[in-house]
Order: C-alpha cells, then structure tokens, then sequence
C-alpha cells in the first residue's frame, strides 16, 4: 500500500508542471472564440493565404490582390502563410485559423514547463508555464500570427545551442522563413555560443538570411511599410502593465541565478532578449511579447531558487511564499483567460458563417467574376479579398510607394454596419444591412 502512495506522489509530481496546460486545455474546447475569423492583422495574413491558394508561384513572393495593379512586396518571409494556405485548402479557412491559433499557445506552454521542468525543477516548470500566459500582449498571442512562433522557435534555439547544433539548426531556419526578425535574431545565438563551433550552421543559415535582407531591402518602396505609426518606444495603451512587471522582475532575477550557475546560456538569453527589444523600438510592447517566453522560464527559475533559500532559513515561510506567488501568477495569467472567456462564441458557431461579411462577399461572388478589380473602403478591403480573392484597388495597411487608388465598376463603402455598393458613377445600386458584422 505505501508502495502504490509512493507512486501515485511521483505521478501527481510528474503531472504538477503541466497543470496550466490543462487549464488551458479546458478552457479553449469550453470557449472556443477562435472559430470566429479576421479581424486586425489576421485580415492581413488571411490575405497571404489566399494568394498562395490562388496563385502559389505568384502568391509565395508577392502580395498581389491589393493595391491593384502593382501589388505589394512582402513583408514577412512566406513559410507561415503557406502552411496556413494548405491548411485552408484541407480543412477550411476557419479550422486552419483554429490549427493555428492553439498550437501557438499549447507550444507556448508546452515549451515552458518542459524546459523549466527538465532544466530547472518541477517548481520552476509548474511556473514557467504559468508565467507563459502571463503576457504583456494577451491580444498578440491570442491570434494567429507569425510573430507567436518566434519566441517558439528562438527558446527552442537557444535550450538546443550548447548540446545538438543540428535542431537548433532546423529551429532557426523555420524562424528565419517565418518571420522578418527572425533575419537578425538566429545567427547571433549561433556566433554568441561560438562561431568555431557553428560555422557549418551559421553558413547554412546564411544564404537564406541574406536572400530575405536583399529581397526586403530592394523592396521596401513597394512594400508599404514606410515607417511605424508610433513614436519611438510608444508602448500602446492596451499593454497588460501588471503581467509586464511581474515578468519582467522575476525574470531578472531568475537571469542572475542562470548567470551564476549557466554562463553560457545567460548569454543566450541576454543576447536574443537585447535583439528583440531593439527591433521592436518603435513599439517596445512587441518587443516584451517577443522576450515573454524566455523571461516566462526564467521567472519560474527564480521562484524554485528563491523557495529553496528560504526553505534553508525559515521552512514554514518557504510555503506562503509559494502560495503567494500562484496568486501572483494567477492575477498575472488573468488578461489571457478574460480575453478568451469573454466572447460568445461556442461549438455551435460551426453552423453558421464564420463572420457578418459572408452576404456582402456572395454579391461579390455572385455579380462579378474573378478578374474583377473592386474599390472598398480600408475598413472591409483586406476581409473582401480574403473572402472572395478578387483583387481590389487599395487596402487597409500602408500602399505601395506613390501609389495612386481608383475607384472601379464596384465600390463598397460601409457605413454604421451598412455596405453601400456604388457603381462607377457613384450611385448606389445595392444596400446591405449586417447587423452581424464582428469586425
């Protein structure tokens, strides 16, 4: 009998680190709220996708249904959008953005208790997983984007660096095709653990690094990225302050222990953190999301150092220590579990259409074929070419350098969840009235 108890102990221990997991788990299959698809920067990457489908030779080095005729260069490497876009044609637009979306977040926890499990504790893996979701940017990791796999990817790097080159290797190629930042962020890991070492690796990653910075270079007049809207290190409103603080502070102090006891991974860590940060300057917020994850492991880290000092000195306060910080992390994983809990989505969304653009994108559908070319108002031009994949003569993000709109034979404009379709003389021929616009 003491033989199955201890045994059964060994098994809750084993299960300890992965308990927000769970949570997590139960939470996402209770209230699913990514069956409901588009809006903010999904719309863009929605878009991407749909190139690809349509036109994959094209659609993998060209944005090419906005901003007709020109179109727009890249603005990210295109692994994403085309593992997005397969997904679509298997599955569906809306089970290819759920695909995402959880795998981002399931591998965003996974990651961090595992690592914080194996490298540093049970402890420190049970709150490195809870301090995953306690994220400055709720609203970034919530949604699928390219950017959620970065930090995915560079912790995978930097935990794989010292012992198996070759799958920090495959880690770092799939950041450097997923993501523009990941441009400047993997060979500097792999050169920091040593360039004697790596050069095999760092020489393999280079071609690719450079084909990107070369491509992103001679096309940044056609890209319409012409310089961030904020200012320099604008930190938006909407950033969680509190789960900031609290990552930010045990974080540091889990980098001083690493910094004693794992030189060389302290300067990983440092290294990728600094990166980030810079590239993120004119909004210092992406830049902590981009830092969570590594800080996320850390902070778990510091909380098993911190229990173990003061279990040497004072046993019976090392458990109020503990208990205060689960309620710590708890108050600091909130913003996530509110962003998720509060939406009326459910299981049943699955039998109706995934948004209130879906009449408006069947008159397009139904009146127009696909050679098209159709003007919208930049609040429904990007959710029109992803729902159609007809190509419209401007957009919501930034246009191309000295690009010059038209309108067109069908003009759409919205209005108190009202669209207008104008026809060329700016006559209105077709009212429709969505009262179910989510977006």
């Amino acid at each position: 009998m003491m033989q199955l108890s201890g045994k059964m102990k060994q098994n809750l221990i084993k299960i300890i680190p992965f308990i927000p997991l769970f949570s997590v788990l139960i939470l996402l299959i209770l209230r699913p709220y990514y069956l409901s698809v588009g809006g903010g920067d999904t719309d863009f990457h929605l878009i991407r996708a749909r190139e690809i489908l349509i036109n994959p030779f094209y659609g993998i080095y060209w944005d090419y249904l906005t901003y007709y005729p020109v179109g727009r260069a890249l603005w990210h490497p295109p692994l994403f959008h085309a593992v997005f876009a397969i997904l679509w044609y298997i599955v569906g637009v809306r089970f290819a953005n759920t695909i995402f979306v959880l795998t981002q977040i399931i591998l965003t926890i996974i990651i961090a208790s595992l690592i914080g499990k194996r490298e540093y504790g049970v402890m420190a893996g049970f709150f490195a997983g809870m301090f995953s979701l306690t994220a400055p940017r709720v609203d970034i990791l919530a949604v699928a984007l390219p950017a959620n796999f970065i930090p995915i990817l560079a912790t995978l790097t930097i935990y794989f660096l010292p012992k198996n080159q070759f799958k920090a290797f495959i880690t770092s190629l799939i950041g450097v095709w997923t993501h523009s930042v990941g441009l400047i962020i993997f060979i500097p890991l792999f050169l920091v653990d040593g360039a004697k070492k790596n050069w095999k690796y760092i020489l393999l990653l280079l071609p690719s690094v450079l084909f990107w910075g070369w491509y992103f270079i001679s096309f940044s007049g056609q890209s319409g990225v012409i310089g961030s809207v904020y200012p320099p290190f604008y930190i938006i409103p909407s950033i969680q302050i509190f789960s900031l603080i609290l990552i930010s502070l045990f974080g540091s102090i889990g980098l001083y222990f690493l910094y004693k006891m794992d030189n060389k991974r302290f300067k990983l860590i440092i290294t990728y953190i600094v990166i980030v940060m810079i590239s993120g300057y004119t909004d210092i917020s992406r830049g902590f999301e981009y830092a969570a994850l590594p800080l996320a492991i850390m902070s778990g880290f510091a909380v098993s150092k911190i229990y173990e000092i003061i279990k040497i000195k004072k046993k019976f306060l090392s458990n109020y220590f503990v208990l205060i910080l689960v309620l710590l992390s708890i108050l600091g994983v909130a913003p996530f579990f509110s962003i998720v809990d509060n939406t009326n989505a459910n299981w049943d969304d699955l039998n109706i259409p995934i948004n209130g653009y879906v009449e408006l994108s069947d008159y397009i559908t139904d009146n127009s074929d696909q050679s098209e070319i159709i003007w919208a108002d930049p609040s429904s031009a990007d959710k029109i070419v992803w729902l159609t994949g007809r190509r419209v003569s401007n957009g919501r993000y930034g246009a191309p350098k000295n690009f010059v709109e038209e309108h067109q034979k069908i003009n759409i404009y919205t209005i108190n969840n009202t669209f207008y379709i104008n026809n060329e003389n700016n006559e209105t021929i077709k009212k429709i009235d969505s009262k179910y616009v989510l977006f």
